[in-house]
């Protein structure tokens, strides 16, 4: 009866844990995936309609406060032609190739070279969660400005990346 209890425990244990690193693995395997430029690999991890959606709220976001609000038509008027821009642009960019370059932070591309083995250092993410179905990972670019990675639990293990949360203001 005691051996039963104690593998009970150390299996509840286990899988309490794997549960917990779901998020951490993910994104090394997102990474590892981008590093070698392998895109089927690479999109298992990715949900690209949310992350677009995502980018276009992100860049609306920053349109409102770089351009403010209230009574003006002209700012209106450039929200919209803003908007009517970025979009095509985000949807044309939101591409394994383009996601892959947002993650090791290279140029896009460089998807039809070789995998840039030891240019540039693996990024550092890190894993924190926001709630039971939502983690942020993130590293910081080599120009010092800070990019997160919003992941969405899609089981027990699997995640995928639906968007990105916007850098503090500095």
């Amino acid at each position: 009866m005691r051996k039963s209890t104690i593998a009970a425990a150390v299996l509840a244990g286990l899988f309490a844990i794997s549960i917990y690193a779901a998020p951490h693995w993910t994104v090394r395997q997102m990474v590892a995936a981008a590093e070698g430029r392998d895109t089927e690999k690479f999109s298992q991890y990715v949900d690209y309609p949310a992350l677009r959606e995502s980018l276009k709220a992100q860049f609306a976001m920053s349109m409102d406060q770089q351009m403010g609000g209230g009574d003006n038509p002209f700012a209106a008027i450039g929200k919209m032609i803003g908007r009517a821009v970025a979009d095509p642009m985000i949807e044309a960019s939101v591409t394994p190739a383009g996601a892959m370059a947002m993650v090791v932070e290279t140029p896009p591309d460089a998807a039809a070279s070789a995998p840039a083995a030891g240019k540039a250092s693996r990024p550092d993410y890190k894993v924190a969660y926001r709630s039971w179905d939502s983690v942020d990972a993130s590293t910081m670019r080599a120009n010092g400005e800070p990019f997160v990675m919003r992941l969405r639990r899609t089981g027990l293990w699997s995640w995928r990346w639906v968007g990105v949360a916007q850098a503090p203001a500095r």
